[in-house]
Order: C-alpha cells, then sequence, then structure tokens
C-alpha cells in the first residue's frame, strides 16, 4: 500500500472514531434536553437552561452532520487512492 493510500486510511479510521464520538454526544444532548423539558413543565428549572439545553443538542447534530460529511469526504480519498475509485 503506497504511503497516500495508508494515510488516507488512517483519516478514514479517524473519521469513524469522530462520526462515534459526535453520535454519543448527540445521545447525551438529547437525553439531557429530554430532562431539561420535564423540568421546565414542572417549573424547577429556567427558560434559560432549556434554550441551554436545546443549543447543546443543536449543536451536537451539527457536529455530528459535519462528521459524518468530513468520513464521506475521506471515505472517497480512501477509493480514490487505492484504485477503487
Amino acid at each position: 500500500m503506497t504511503i497516500e493510500a495508508q494515510q488516507a486510511a488512517l483519516r478514514l479510521g479517524e473519521g469513524q472514531s469522530l462520526m462515534e464520538t459526535a453520535r454519543l454526544s448527540v445521545e447525551h444532548a438529547t437525553e439531557n434536553l429530554r430532562v431539561m423539558q420535564g423540568r421546565y413543565r414542572v417549573q424547577m428549572c429556567s427558560l434559560g437552561d432549556l434554550l441551554d439545553a436545546h443549543a447543546q443538542w443543536q449543536q451536537a447534530r451539527s457536529d455530528l452532520i459535519e462528521a459524518q460529511t468530513q468520513y464521506r469526504i475521506d471515505e472517497t480519498e480512501f477509493l480514490k487512492t487505492t484504485g477503487r475509485l
């Protein structure tokens, strides 16, 4: 395997890890948002706290989309350098 292909494979593996981390972040942010919504309903937290939880959820989703996009770019580069594309 050429150096370019090895580097592309390494980036692909890193991209996989980043995607998994982003998925876990979305799961945590989703659960946090659910909890904060429940607390807000029973007036145990402020609207600001609820909005912060929603902003964190949105950021986590955005990070996941970015990680997925970068993974596809890395995958395409890997296929190109290995002659499969």
